[in-house]
Order: C-alpha cells, then sequence, then structure tokens
C-alpha cells in the first residue's frame, strides 16, 4: 500500500532523517518508534507533503506521489493526523467534520458518529469546549470523511488518561477491520506492543531497526538500546 524509499528530509538546510525505507501494507498497522528528536514526526510530515523531500520517493498503490505537496497527497487518499490535532477550535464538532468531508468518503457523518459516539453527543460543542481525548478523535474523525486509503497518526495517546487510550486503540482496530491501514508514531511502547503487526524503530533519523510484532516482542535489548529513557 504504502511504500517509502531512501527518505532523506528536514528544515531548511538541515537534514533531520536520512534515507528512511519503510512500507504498510493493506490490513496492517505499523509502528514508528523512536526517542524524543529521532526524527519520527518529520518523517510523517515528508510523506504527506508538508515538507519538501531532499531525496526519496513515496508510492502510495504504486503510484509516485508529487513531493512537497501537501494538497496533491491528500487527493491520493493518504491522510494525516497531526500530533497538534489540528481542528478549529471556534467551530462546532459538526462544522469541523463537513468541512472536511467528501463526497467519495465511505465514511459519512453518521458512521463517524457510530465510531464515535461522544461526538454525535457533542456535535454542537465548539472544538475549544472539548477535552483532550475528545480533540483527539474529532481530528481522527474528520481524518475518516476525508476519505483515505490510508491513515497517518502522530502520538494519538499523548496526555491522554488510560481509558480514553484504550479507547482510541480500539478506534484503531476498527479502522484497520474496515481497510484502512495505519502509520502510527508512537512514544508508547505499550500501544504499540498492542496495536502493531511491524515495528520501526528510528535513531537521529534512520531506521535502527525493524521487525514483526513477535520479533518486537522478543526483542528487549532492542527496547532497551534504542527506546529506554536516558537519564543523567
Amino acid at each position: 500500500m504504502l511504500r517509502v524509499e531512501g527518505l532523506c528530509a528536514g528544515y531548511g538546510s538541515a537534514r533531520i532523517v536520512h534515507n528512511v525505507s519503510l512500507e504498510v501494507a493493506a490490513g496492517e498497522i505499523v509502528c514508528l518508534l523512536g526517542r524524543n528528536g529521532a526524527g519520527k514526526t518529520t518523517t510523517l510530515s515528508a510523506i504527506a507533503g508538508a515538507i519538501p523531500l531532499f531525496a526519496g520517493e513515496v508510492r502510495l498503490g504504486g503510484k509516485a506521489i508529487v513531493p512537497g505537496r501537501a494538497d496533491v497527497v491528500s487527493r491520493h487518499g493518504l491522510k494525516l493526523v497531526p500530533e497538534h490535532r489540528g481542528i478549529f477550535a471556534m467551530l462546532t464538532v459538526e462544522e469541523n467534520l463537513r468541512i472536511a468531508a467528501r463526497r467519495d468518503s465511505i465514511w459519512s457523518l453518521d458512521a463517524v458518529y457510530a465510531l464515535f459516539p461522544r461526538l454525535r453527543e457533542r456535535r454542537k460543542n465548539g472544538g475549544s469546549a472539548l477535552s483532550g481525548g475528545e480533540q483527539q478523535m474529532l481530528a481522527i474523525a474528520r481524518a475518516l470523511v476525508n476519505g483515505p486509503k490510508l491513515l497517518m497518526l502522530d502520538e494519538p495517546s499523548e496526555g491522554l488518561a488510560p481509558v480514553i487510550v484504550d479507547e482510541i486503540m480500539a478506534i484503531c482496530r476498527t479502522i484497520r477491520a474496515e481497510g484502512i491501514p495505519i502509520l502510527l508514531v508512537e512514544q508508547s511502547v505499550d500501544v504499540c506492543m498492542a496495536l502493531g503487526d511491524r515495528h520501526y524503530i528510528l535513531e537521529e533519523g534512520h531506521i535502527a531497526y525493524h521487525g514483526t510484532r513477535d520479533e518486537f516482542a522478543g526483542a528487549e535489548d532492542v527496547r532497551s538500546r534504542y527506546l529506554a529513557v536516558e537519564v543523567g
């Protein structure tokens, strides 16, 4: 479904990620992990066309995507839910959804309200009146009504209570079951181990590890080396 080869990207003249290659197959949740500053968000931004590529290629469904053009990437069906969520605080939940909805999306407003009952209850509320978990749900719902072929989520569990994280994880499983693969950037190893079919680890902008769910679960040394919090 998604294939990234030799991606190099950054900001201005500074290269943050170097020769990153990864793929997400149909029906998969693939996790991209790494410490803060490893280049995870930069990788997603480059794939989404939000920043230019220095080198590399992004393909979705076998078709090359024009780099550095977020509008073109989005029209191909590659949707990014950013870490800051990006909802419109002054608009209601339903207004946020309606301005993003595409007629050809299989996810209608009724479909996302069925997936997110809280949003139906709060559809008249402004974005600024939502809790952090509800804002995250709205950001995901807005990407769904926009007709994704593949969804990229940047730190969806950050700052959320454990019960809300469990709800977000259940939603991710439902989205995968409905045929939309997910590329998930996460700090939480527990979330990734529960959701991911395969795992990549970024270290200083390079892919340092790639393994299946079972391989990653058994790679305690890898998790300790690349993901443990460094003190002092």
